[in-house]
């Protein structure tokens, strides 16, 4: 149970991806005044009590969700998202993240749309104007 004396700041939170809620958690705990969030390398981990769970919420999910909501955590994105490929080489298993899956937000252009004969949402067209 929750010391109602204890401050949030000593607190941290640690969101697994089962069943796919780790950055909605992160979020919520956020919005609750959390500040410490816990996360891994590509997701990379996992649940002895959920055999196939997805494991940890990835480092550069959080980073990235962070970024994309306008917090500037002082992380650099891309060494994450590279730090989080080698994590995988090195253990030879793929992760959960899916920033390295599908890639960040800003990634994504109505060029590469185009090429791929989809319709481009208006959050990306108005990221592609500026």
């Amino acid at each position: 149970m929750y010391d109602q004396n204890l401050p949030r700041s000593a607190l941290g939170i640690t969101s697994s991806q089962y069943p796919g809620h780790g950055i909605s958690n992160i979020l919520a705990g956020m919005q609750a005044g959390f500040t410490t969030f816990d996360g891994a390398f590509a997701g990379l981990g996992g649940c002895p009590y959920i055999p196939g769970a997805a494991g940890n919420i990835a480092t550069e999910d959080i980073i990235h969700m962070l970024h994309e909501i306008g917090i500037d955590t002082g992380v650099d994105l891309a060494k994450a998202i590279a730090t989080a490929r080698r994590a995988e080489q090195l253990v030879e298993h793929t992760g959960s993240g899916h920033v390295l899956k599908a890639g960040r937000c800003e990634d994504l252009t109505t060029e590469k749309a185009k090429r791929q004969n989809n319709r481009t949402s208006p959050v990306v067209a108005a990221r592609t104007e500026k």
